[in-house]
């Protein structure tokens, strides 16, 4: 699996994980139905449709940047990425800490397994 590091990093560490059997893709997705409210109101510029929390999960129900800029009426897929990892980046202390305190494991999700 791909390292996730918020300085150099990949976005797509939370990309496609729907049939994950690991638990830490049903946090994830957890995390931002819990956090629905707030990541709805954060959109690209003049599209509200188009949410990071929108973006996000379909991303996690294996949509592709194809698929997920058609059913925004053709936002660029470069748009689209650029958006949805700058949000990654800006969450990505909290998207961690929400992981790791909420880890029935008690594994550490840090940059080597995250």
């Amino acid at each position: 699996m791909t390292n996730f590091n918020s300085q150099n990093g990949s976005a797509d560490d939370f990309d496609n994980h729907s049939d994950q059997p690991d638990s830490k893709w049903e946090r994830w997705r957890s995390y931002l139905e819990l956090n629905r409210e707030l990541f709805s109101s954060i959109h690209i510029e003049n599209h509200p449709q188009a949410s990071f929390f929108f973006i996000a999960i379909e991303k996690f129900e294996g949509r592709t940047w194809k698929e997920i800029s058609a059913s925004l009426d053709g936002i660029p897929l470069r748009t689209l990425g650029r958006f949805y990892k700058d949000c990654i980046d800006r969450f990505y202390e909290g998207i961690k800490d929400y992981l790791n305190n909420n880890n029935p494991d008690n594994s550490n999700l840090d940059n080597e397994n995250f």
